[in-house]
This record gives C-alpha cells, sequence and structure tokens, in this order.
C-alpha cells in the first residue's frame, strides 16, 4: 500500500492498517522497517516514517510510555524503535534483559501489555531518558569499535560480543539517577564513556578468564546465569577500585 493512502487513512482520524493490527503491537513490523523512526526528524511530530501516518502503535504514542508530551529541543538525530528498546533494556541493570538485547531483542516488546516490555516503556518513561540512554548506547558502540581495532583473539570476542554486558557495565557507572533531568550537564556523563568503558571491558575480560576460560564466548553473552555472575564479579571490582 503506498504512503499515499495510508496518508489518507491517518487524515480521517482511520487507524493506520498497516500499524495497527494487532500483531504489529509488539512493534515488530515497526523493527522491521529500517525508515520507521520513533525519535525521528522533525521532532516531536512522531509520525510514522514508514506509513506517513500516526496509526497505532508507535513508540511515544503509547499512553504507557509517558512521552506523548516530551519535548526534546534541540534534538537533531533520531533513533529506531529497536535502538531505544536495547538501549533501556541495557539501562535497566537486570542481565535477563541484557541477554535478550542481545540474543532475542524481539522478546521485549512482543506483548506491549506485560514484563518487559512495560518496565522499559510505561508512565515514568521520559524522552529524556530514552534518548540519553541512546546516546551513551551509540558512546559505547563506538568506542567497542575503536577498541577492536588493536585488539585480537579473545580480547577482541569479549568486547564484540560482550558488547552489551558491557553496556549495562558503564549505565551503572554513570549518573543514571540525573537521566530524567532535563537541567543536568548530560554531556558530562557521554564523555567519561570513553575512561569507563575502557575499565569495563578490563574488568570484564579479567572475569571471564578466571571463571569462564573454557567457555565459547558468542554462547557466554547469551547465557543470563553466567552473564548475573560477571556483573557480580565486575561490580565487586569497579567497588574495590
Amino acid at each position: 500500500m503506498r504512503a499515499e493512502t495510508l496518508k489518507r487513512w491517518s487524515s480521517r482520524g482511520e487507524a493506520c492498517p498497516v500499524t495497527a493490527p494487532r500483531r504489529a503491537r509488539s512493534l515488530a513490523h515497526h523493527r522491521n522497517a529500517a525508515a520507521c523512526c520513533w525519535l525521528a526528524k522533525p521532532w516531536p511530530t512522531r509520525v510514522c516514517a514508514h506509513c506517513g501516518g500516526r496509526g497505532q502503535p508507535v513508540v511515544g504514542q503509547d499512553p504507557r510510555q509517558g512521552l506523548a508530551g516530551d519535548r526534546l529541543d534541540g534534538l537533531s538525530d533520531g533513533c529506531t524503535v529497536e535502538d531505544a528498546i536495547v538501549a533501556l533494556a541495557c539501562a535497566h541493570n537486570n542481565p535477563y534483559y541484557t541477554v535478550l538485547a542481545k540474543s532475542a531483542v524481539g522478546r521485549l516488546s512482543e506483548d506491549t501489555e506485560r514484563a518487559p516490555y512495560t518496565n522499559l516503556f510505561n508512565s515514568g518513561t521520559s524522552a529524556h531518558r530514552v534518548w540519553r540512554c541512546v546516546q551513551v548506547m551509540r558512546a559505547v558502540e563506538a568506542d567497542l569499535t575503536d577498541r577492536r581495532r588493536n585488539l585480537v583473539d579473545r580480547e577482541f570476542a569479549v568486547a564484540a560480543h560482550g558488547n552489551r554486558l558491557v553496556l549495562q557495565l558503564v549505565f551503572n557507572q554513570i549518573r543514571l539517577d540525573k537521566v530524567d533531568d532535563a537541567n543536568y550537564d548530560w554531556d558530562k556523563e557521554t564523555k567519561r564513556v570513553h575512561k569507563v568503558t575502557g575499565i569495563a571491558l578490563e574488568h570484564l575480560t579479567e572475569a571471564i578468564e578466571s571463571t569462564c576460560s573454557n567457555n565459547y564466548l558468542a554462547p557466554l553473552f547469551k547465557n543470563t546465569t553466567k552473564c548475573r555472575d560477571l556483573v557480580t564479579q565486575v561490580e565487586a571490582k569497579f567497588g574495590s577500585g
């Protein structure tokens, strides 16, 4: 169906036939459409970039998300729905969510009526939280990409396969309690990402060599029990440092 046709559905106040079906409530439809952004340009219209209309559900219009009235003045970038879900999941400080963000991100949003989705998007989820978490995620990923150029073998694999767990560890070390404060200078936190990522990666690699040296790394970071244990070990190292 062409975008012009879908726009007419929106202009009549009817649900977008692309985004309205129950199956789309999991966001799978939007996630598979590369053009569909939640934090879309121009802000804060949140017009579905996939269909051109305002059909449901689009992240930011779901009443549970508490985002509809938020504005981020000066925002010049955007993020996909999957960006937002992954960033919030890793910021939740729950290794189970982090493992899902790495291995089965669709499960985080397959049921919008219950957890884990409702723990990520609810009335307390502000646009500042989402966007700032995405900023940190992108900064960590960029830093890990740069570091991998100088890593080999197992160290390289930890930086590659363990990127989401490293992200959770970084979130645990920054002022996430200030993420909703519009007056807080969040640049101070993003500037810390390089240093904290390096320390987190070093501690994580040490913990893996200490307790999981015989494990293949790709499946290791999809194992919630082992990831929870690794987080505990790394957090202890941060605490003692």
